[in-house]
């Protein structure tokens, strides 16, 4: 019987004060030293007290609990009234582990689980008395009050408490070998953890942390090595380009998200690359075709435009402009009338000059006429105001240059 509360005694005392030894150099320096001596010698003393009737019954077999090294350490670890005493007759009694958890009373905790200390007493229990598979035991007792959802999002957050940090990651491994033994890809983890629903905050999910590690885990076996996936891929299958887009821009007005909105938006390009997209399908999908005026303003316009510039180095013998494709979709007259709205903001100004530049260099090369294009420009139509009109400008330098084309 000795050797049976030494065991578990031993357990206890190691499992519970492990975090709080590992972590101490980052807790101590936040708390002054007279208020976790205080708060621990007044909580160890309540302690002993109650502890006196097991250490009577300890000793009468000639075995005392204060024996133990490091038991006393780890009262003062206790929130609930229960002590090391209690639990030792607990495991004589054969008391399962979810027994122990309600008397705990880490049912009452809700969502905020492993913000109570006593997480790590019910876990060096668990330890204890489970001969095999404790991290499965305490799984099993946690899911029947939580959903996977919740569960990941709680183990990400105990993985952020210093006292619960050890915890919350070995339960996390569990619940993801879990899924793997199970056959759970990536993609059902991701409708598991309701990532699917995130909608444009799907980068700033609580459970994308540890939905990525999932990822990851599965990548890493060689009999996945034909379904490896990744989170661009991912997210493409459940919110497609267009929405992709839209979780990018959203993701980049927000500071704990922007750098990954930036390293996403690389790996979209990537992504189109690697499946052979066309800048003229893009184009036709980000609906760049309908947006009028407004085209040069949209964030879209700039990643399309980007990605040309990408497609034109993995494709050389395909390679293409923007203005091209831009005339291909819309047409000359168009094209006009949205570099003439551009250039009156100032946020698209320049970018539209630079497409007028490119303009001028299709049309030189097609040996257009200056007086066609001057009615192109519906120069023809300005009256009095022609001289004030930035198209004037415009074609009175493209006249130049093509009577210098002519000599």
């Amino acid at each position: 019987m000795r050797c049976r509360y030494v065991a578990l005694a031993l357990a206890i005392v190691f499992f519970a004060s492990s975090n709080a030894t590992e972590n101490s150099k980052r807790v101590t320096a936040d708390i002054p030293a007279a208020v976790l001596s205080i708060s621990a010698d007044e909580k160890h003393y309540r302690l002993l007290r109650a502890e006196s009737t097991a250490d009577a019954n300890d000793e009468a077999r000639g075995f005392s609990l204060k024996s133990i090294p490091g038991l006393s350490k780890l009262t003062s670890m206790f929130k609930t009234k229960i002590t090391p005493g209690t639990l030792l007759n607990w495991a004589n009694k054969e008391k399962s582990p979810d027994y122990v958890f309600l008397k705990l009373k880490l049912d009452k905790t809700g969502h905020q689980l492993f913000d109570n200390p006593d997480i790590n007493v019910w876990a060096a229990y668990t330890n204890a008395v489970v001969k095999s598979n404790a991290d499965d035991a305490m799984l099993t007792t946690l899911r029947a009050r939580y959903s996977d959802d919740a569960l990941a999002k709680m183990f990400e957050t105990g993985k952020k408490v210093t006292h619960s940090e050890s915890v919350a990651t070995k339960l996390q491994s569990r619940q993801m070998e879990n899924w793997m033994a199970a056959k759970k890809t990536p993609d059902d983890v991701f409708k598991i953890l309701f990532l699917d629903k995130a909608g444009v905050g799907v980068l700033d999910s609580s459970v994308l942390a540890g939905w990525t590690t999932y990822m990851r885990f599965f990548n890493s076996k060689q009999e996945n090595r034909k379904n490896r996936v990744t989170l661009i891929s991912t997210l493409t299958t459940h919110y497609k380009d267009r929405g992709v887009l839209d979780i990018i821009e959203a993701a980049k007005k927000v500071p704990s998200t922007a750098r990954t909105a930036k390293l996403l938006e690389a790996n979209q390009i990537q992504f189109w690359l690697k499946n052979e997209r066309t800048p003229d399908e893009l184009l036709t999908l980000l609906s760049l075709d309908k947006a009028g005026d407004q085209l040069l303003a949209s964030p879209l316009f700039q990643t399309w435009s980007k990605y040309i510039n990408y497609y034109n180095k993995e494709y050389p013998g395909e390679a293409t402009t923007v203005m091209k494709k831009l005339t291909y979709h819309l047409g000359g007259e168009e094209v006009i009338g949205i570099l003439a709205a551009a250039r009156k903001v100032p946020s698209t100004e320049k970018a539209a000059a630079k497409l007028q530049a490119e303009q001028s260099k299709i049309w030189l090369s097609a040996d257009k006429d200056p007086e066609e294009l001057f009615k192109l420009l519906q120069l023809d139509k300005t009256g009095d105001d022609l001289l004030d009109n930035p198209q004037f400008k415009y074609w009175g330098k493209y006249v130049e240059d093509f009577n210098l084309n002519r000599r």
